[in-house]
């Protein structure tokens, strides 16, 4: 009986202490898991998905635990720690208000100085003081404990469900083995490998301050361009315009130029896959969406999750620090750097938003070491190999050899460009080492500069934006590993890429080494179908060629103003006086029964005889006062001129009643 009884005492007591330990689970759940896991979802795909990040949270879960099991053996003996007791079981629940009003704060009057102000902040813990010492004169009783130990339950199965579910249905994609990527075409067999290698902002300052005659002698056969721009400082711009040969002239939106840069016939990856040219990518997560034309995408942040792990946690630490500081508070708390591992430009881009994962170029670096692994095995001609790292942008991890440490240390600006440069070097002599630099066209260079400037030969961080002047440098096919970097004084844009690359393809075998007739002549033609005639008018012109002749034919596929067909054929070679004839659409012809004719400005009765004549009878006519238009002039109509007409369309015509 005694065993017994002894088993029923340990029960109890084992079961009071789960009690007790489920209501103290509100508060540390509210303040460190509820938090924390909503921010990590917020941003999974930037951390890999590696739900790692967040044990240093489930550990303070734990201590918070620990410490409130400690109060409350504590609470027995004196009147403050009962006090204390209570102060731990509100901190939840008065988080949770905070939380709320936070949000309305900008619709409910009265309620912003609580955030805003010190004097308005130091109320929350001023009622979380005064509800403490008013209940600390006695202990939590059981129907409290009880109710904390329920709310807790609802709290931890809420949160574990919702993190678990999206920890097992989002992960991060498996990196393809490097068999799946095959041999090259057969009929690509011959054409020179392509090797276009884009380093993110990295401005020609930088390079210049880097270069040493060690490097410049690596760097035979290449030529720099040091008055190279870019059009545009931002990177998804300014890719657009390098892969598709032409700057944004507002004629469609900003997504559809960039889609259509990558995914489009106005691709230069699209040229290179007609070429039968295979397609190879190492890229940054940002390159998502981009896929249709590369046969194999390897992304850094995929090959590199076990490395980056640490970093990581330090980057989440960071923004789960900003996010819960109060505004009041903040600029305060996270610019002592003691505290919060953050330097000036780390906060700045917090402020707006576009703090980058500390683990961007460190991903960029492993992945670059991956690449150059796999080049070793892979073929020696008919291969298009695109690299973008994010080196040398910010944020500064690498060393100048490329090393890098976890932790809040940050190097400077040109320790990451000493890296990029090493990056480069170690790249060409694997080239030379496998027999593959003289044969291949090898293009490396800035997507746009950065915030610097070169001052009495030092290199100052003055700039309020970006500087647009992006490093070029150009190995072009049949040139040999020989005498040491050339340097040219012509002016190049970022423009100039595609028509590089694809002269150097179309004829391999009398591919011109002179550089300059690329730059003065653009000699290759741009592809201008399917763009309006005004936008190919500029684009022909920046390319160094003129408008010729324009043929306007109807055309039920096209929209009126866009180009069907151009002569000479896109990347076909020219000088730079000749003209490229296009076809454009008139748009579907009126005669054709299956397309919406144009009645807007006509008269009704027009509208009465066609109607009659094709017998549709799903149709409406509208009279509305018009203040302009005439009695019975049709105003507007749907569909519109030159949609199909399908069975169950419905047309109506709105016709001006006069004013």
């Amino acid at each position: 009986m005694a065993i017994r009884s002894d088993s029923r005492l340990a029960e109890g007591g084992l079961k009071a202490l789960l009690l007790r330990m489920l209501s103290l689970a509100p508060t540390p759940v509210l303040l460190f898991i509820s938090s924390s896991s909503a921010i990590y979802l917020r941003n999974q795909g930037l951390l890999q998905y590696q739900y790692q990040v967040l044990a240093p949270f489930v550990g303070l879960l734990v201590v918070a635990i620990l410490l409130g099991l400690l109060l409350s053996a504590l609470s027995r003996y004196a009147r403050g720690f009962r006090a204390l007791l209570w102060a731990y079981y509100l901190t939840g629940p008065l988080f949770l208000l905070f939380e709320f009003f936070r949000v309305l704060q900008g619709t409910l009057p009265g309620v912003e100085p609580l955030y805003q102000t010190t004097t308005g902040l130091a109320v929350w813990p001023g009622l979380l003081l005064v509800a403490a010492l008013a209940l600390g004169r006695s202990r939590p009783s059981d129907q409290m404990t009880r109710a904390f130990a329920v709310f807790g339950m609802v709290l931890m199965v809420y949160e574990g469900g919702t993190l678990l579910y999206y920890i097992l249905s989002h992960r991060a994609p498996t990196i393809p083995s490097l068999e799946a990527l095959g041999p090259p075409p057969p009929a690509a067999q011959g054409r020179p490998n392509i090797y276009h290698l884009i380093f993110d902002a990295y401005q020609t300052d930088l390079l210049e301050h880097t270069l040493t005659d060690e490097a410049e002698k690596t760097l035979g056969g290449f030529t720099y361009f040091p008055n190279n721009r870019a059009e545009w400082e931002d990177t998804p711009m300014s890719l657009a315009t390098i892969f598709s040969g032409r700057d944004y002239y507002y004629d469609r939106s900003s997504g559809q130029f960039i889609a259509g840069a990558f995914n489009s016939k106005g691709s230069l990856l699209y040229w290179l896959k007609s070429l039968e040219y295979q397609t190879v990518a190492y890229v940054p997560n940002g390159w998502k969406g981009r896929e249709t034309y590369l046969d194999r995408v390897v992304r850094h942040d995929d090959a590199a999750l076990s490395d980056v792990l640490p970093l990581n946690r330090e980057a989440f630490w960071n923004l789960w620090l900003y996010s819960v500081t109060p505004a009041a508070l903040r600029d305060t708390v996270m610019r002592n750097s003691w505290f919060s591992g953050l330097d000036e430009t780390d906060v700045d881009l917090l402020q707006t938003g576009r703090l980058l994962p500390t683990t961007a170029p460190v991903t960029s670096y492993l992945g670059f070491e991956r690449m150059l692994e796999e080049e070793k095995s892979l073929s020696s001609s008919g291969r298009y190999t695109l690299v973008h790292l994010i080196i040398p942008h910010y944020p500064l991890k690498l060393r100048s050899d490329c090393s890098y440490s976890v932790g809040s240390t940050r190097t400077k600006p040109l320790e990451q460009s000493q890296c990029a440069l090493k990056l480069i070097l170690k790249f060409v002599s694997l080239l030379k080492e496998l027999g593959r630099f003289d044969d291949s066209l090898i293009v490396i260079h800035g997507d746009h500069g950065g915030p610097y400037r070169t001052q009495d030969g030092e290199l100052v961080t003055l700039a309020r934006s970006r500087s647009l002047d992006a490093v070029l440098l150009v190995k072009p096919v049949g040139t040999p590993a020989a005498g040491k970097l050339q340097v040219s004084d012509l002016e190049t844009s970022l423009l100039m890429i595609s028509g590089i690359i694809m002269s150097s393809v179309v004829d391999a075998e009398s591919a011109d080494v002179d550089l300059e007739p690329w730059v003065r002549r653009r000699a290759i033609v741009p592809r201008v179908e399917e763009e309006m005639v005004e936008s190919a008018k500029l684009i022909l012109n920046r390319h160094g060629f003129s408008l010729g002749d324009v043929t306007r034919v109807h055309d039920r596929r096209y929209p009126e103003g866009t180009v069907i067909s151009q002569d000479p054929p896109a990347f076909g070679t020219g000088d730079a006086a000749d003209h490229v004839s296009v076809v454009a659409s008139l748009g579907p012809s009126p005669d054709d029964p299956s397309v919406m004719p144009n009645f807007v400005g006509r008269n009704v009765a027009e509208v009465v005889d066609w109607l009659q004549k094709r017998q549709l009878p799903t149709t409406s006519i509208h009279h509305m006062a018009h203040v302009i238009a005439p009695e019975d002039m049709v105003v507007t109509q749907s569909p519109r001129a030159g949609d199909r007409l399908d069975e169950d369309v419905e047309i109506a015509f709105y016709v001006s009643k006069g004013n």
